[in-house]
């Protein structure tokens, strides 16, 4: 399932932590393991797409919009 579309300008990574933390406070409340998991794949794709190796052997740097 793809939750963003990372073309469209001002997806800030802060505002994606938001959506993060509010998932996995509902999966704890409602007890479903399905918001959870969309929570987990929100930060996967967001670290995936919001990082960088600015040169080989550099520590993993976030790209800030």
């Amino acid at each position: 399932m793809i939750l963003w579309n990372w073309d469209r300008d001002g997806q800030y990574y802060h505002y994606l932590t938001k959506w993060m933390h509010a998932l996995n406070n509902t999966s704890r409340v409602t007890g479903n393991i399905k918001y959870l998991n969309w929570a987990l794949e929100l930060a996967k794709t967001a670290h995936a797409h919001f990082t960088y190796i600015p040169e080989p052997d550099a520590r993993r740097r976030i790209y800030w919009k």
